[in-house]
C-alpha cells in the first residue's frame, strides 16, 4: 500500500516564484515568468469562452455539407428543336438533326423550346417504373416517360398531354436534345 503522508510529502508543488530563483545546488536558469501582452490583460475567461465559441461556430459553418447537390423544382434546363413542313400544305415535317432533308436555309424554320427540370431520384423511380430494358427500344419508351415526367413547360403552354400528339420525328428530336443535357440521367 502507498503511504498517503508520504505521498503529500514528495508531491508539493513549486510555486513560479521559487521556480524563477537561480540556486547554486542545481546551476539552473531562472524561469521567467510568461509575459502576458497588455491586449489580453484585461481578458477574462468569458471572453476567452465567447472566442472559442466563435471559432468552432465558423468551423461548423465551413464544414457543412454542400445543400447543391440536391435537385429542387427549380433546377431547369432548356432545349430547343427546328423544323419546318415538306411544303406548305403537308403536316409532314423535316427536324433538324433527326432527317436528312431537313434545309437549315429553308425559309419558314419554326422552332419549339422547352423546359425540363432536371431528374432527381424519385423522378428517376417514377421514370423507370420498375420496367426492365431489354431492346433500345425500352431506352426510346423510357426517354418519352422521362420527357413526359420533367417538362414543366414549352412554346405551346403547360399541358403535357400534348406532347402525344406530336410527330414521331419531333418526339425524336426533343429526346436527343434532353439527352444532350442529361445524357441517360434518369433512365439508368
Amino acid at each position: 500500500m502507498v503511504d498517503d503522508k508520504k505521498v503529500e510529502e514528495t508531491t508539493e508543488i513549486a510555486k513560479p516564484a521559487e521556480l524563477a530563483k537561480d540556486t547554486k545546488e542545481t546551476k539552473e536558469k531562472p524561469v521567467e515568468p510568461v509575459k502576458v501582452p497588455k491586449e489580453l490583460e484585461n481578458v477574462t475567461k468569458t471572453d476567452v469562452d465567447v472566442i472559442v465559441a466563435n471559432a468552432v461556430e465558423e468551423v461548423v459553418k465551413n464544414t457543412e455539407p454542400d445543400r447543391g447537390i440536391f435537385i429542387l423544382e427549380n433546377d431547369r434546363f432548356e432545349i430547343k428543336v427546328r423544323y419546318h413542313k415538306v411544303s406548305e400544305d403537308s403536316k409532314s415535317l423535316f427536324v433538324e438533326e433527326i432527317d436528312d432533308e431537313f434545309d437549315p436555309d429553308h425559309e419558314d424554320i419554326k422552332e419549339i423550346s422547352m423546359t425540363l427540370k432536371y431528374p432527381s431520384q424519385r423522378d428517376y423511380t417514377l421514370i423507370k417504373g420498375g420496367s426492365d430494358i431489354e431492346t433500345v427500344n425500352d431506352i426510346f419508351n423510357l426517354e418519352l416517360i422521362r420527357i413526359a415526367i420533367l417538362f414543366r413547360k414549352w412554346t405551346y403552354g403547360t399541358k403535357v398531354e400534348e406532347i402525344d400528339a406530336l410527330p414521331p420525328n419531333i418526339s425524336k428530336a426533343i429526346a436527343l436534345q434532353v439527352r444532350k443535357v442529361i445524357k441517360y440521367d434518369g433512365i439508368l
